[in-house]
């Protein structure tokens, strides 16, 4: 009777992997939109590698983000020369305020005028910071995992954007980009690949969704900051 229990439940556990190998892009997709379209809050970290020029650069952020005030917070935890700066978008407004810790002021620019300002926004797109639509790929592999069953696929149009974050500079033939999709259909890490070289990667190693981020907690900043308008 043991024996018959236990091979039940692995057809149970084989099966529930070939369905998952089964499923098409399209289907896949179709459950990752719905999943980032449920988000109303989002609290997470990031962490980002991007190669320029031969020279790997790295930092650490957390992003919090609120779909209904349409804004973005980005607290930078590393590299220390970014330690303690902060962006705050606003997506309504078309605001970026930026936080120099060094000199305890804030300023306040357009978003588009930021990259004249000297600011690399590390998201591209703050009215959602995450997202996948529209995109054309494929499967390459299904995962089992201690929470279920995790997905890689291949994005085929570099054009496309997976993710808020700027994409990595240059492109060539041999170049892919790779998404993980944790089982919550979370999109939890994004590479872009030239040939054999990673030239840009996110992870996303902790996240909480609609846990209720208020608005103010993106909006503070230090009462005595000296507030310039650029």
């Amino acid at each position: 009777m043991r024996r018959i229990v236990i091979l039940i439940c692995c057809l149970f556990m084989i099966n529930g992997v070939v369905q998952a190998q089964e499923l098409t892009f399209e289907q896949l997709a179709a459950k990752v939109e719905q999943k980032l379209e449920a988000i109303d809050d989002l609290r997470a970290v990031f962490e980002a590698e991007v190669v320029e020029s031969g020279q790997k650069m790295t930092m650490k952020m957390e992003v919090k983000w609120i779909k209904e005030s349409k804004l973005t917070r980005i607290d930078f935890l590393s590299p220390q020369v970014l330690e303690g700066q902060f962006y705050i978008a606003d997506a309504e407004k078309q605001e970026l305020s930026v936080y120099v810790p060094m000199m305890n002021m804030l300023m306040v620019m357009p978003v588009q005028s930021a990259e004249e300002f000297g600011f690399d926004l590390p998201i591209g797109d703050f009215e959602k910071p995450i997202q996948f639509e529209d995109v054309k790929g494929e499967i390459l592999r299904v995962e089992q995992t201690d929470r279920g069953l995790s997905y890689v696929v291949q994005i085929k149009e570099l054009d496309q954007s997976m993710v808020g974050m700027i994409s990595a500079g240059g492109s060539s033939d041999q170049a892919v980009q790779y998404v993980w999709f944790d089982a919550d259909f979370m999109p939890v890490r994004f590479e872009y690949w030239d040939g054999e070289v990673c030239l840009a990667k996110l992870v996303i190693p902790e996240y909480e969704i609609n846990k209720g981020v208020s608005a103010e907690e993106l909006l503070a900043v230090p009462e005595d900051a000296m507030k310039v308008k650029m």
